[in-house]
Order: structure tokens, then sequence, then C-alpha cells
């Protein structure tokens, strides 16, 4: 896990105070952390763009992981200070 990746967890934790995120050290999962509740995919990005885009392997692997282990999909975004949090898992069912 690279560096600006960890502070957006740290940033995270913030927003999660009771279940903080595990950073996932198994290279061969496609999200870098969870807790009891959420499976989350991280990234950080050094300008804000208009669109946040996750790729769609990523985005269907999670999505079906989380499912399959009753968790919730978190695609998370850091930028300079600021961290977004989208639950996948609630926007797939608006």
């Amino acid at each position: 896990m690279k560096k600006n990746e960890i502070k957006v967890i740290k940033r995270l934790n913030k927003h999660l105070p009771k279940n903080k995120p595990i950073i996932n050290t198994s290279r061969y999962h496609r999200f870098d952390a969870y807790n009891d509740d959420y499976i989350i995919e991280i990234k950080y990005r050094k300008k804000m763009y208009d669109n946040f885009i996750i790729e769609f392997d990523k985005y269907a692997y999670n999505k079906l992981y989380a499912e399959m282990n009753n968790r919730k999909f978190l695609y998370v975004v850091g930028i300079e200070e600021d961290v977004y949090i989208f639950n996948i898992t609630n926007l797939d069912k608006s």
C-alpha cells in the first residue's frame, strides 16, 4: 500500500471511529482495507477531477465479494486534505 493511501485511511478513520479499517496486506485481494462492515477500495489523486471513476473489474469483484461476505463496499478517494466516500452498495440500490 502506498504512503498516500495510508493517509487516506487515517482520514477515513475519522468517519468510522467505532470500527476502524484494517489495511489489507494480502496482495491477492482487489481491495485495500476492510472492517466488520465494509470492504474498501482506496484511490489517491493529486488533483481534483470532475468525475471519480472506478475500474469495472474492481467494481464487479468488490461488489460481489462484499455481498458474499455480508459487508458493504466503499470506494474512497483522497485528494489533498479531502476524502470522498462512496457507498457503492447503496449506490446500486438507487
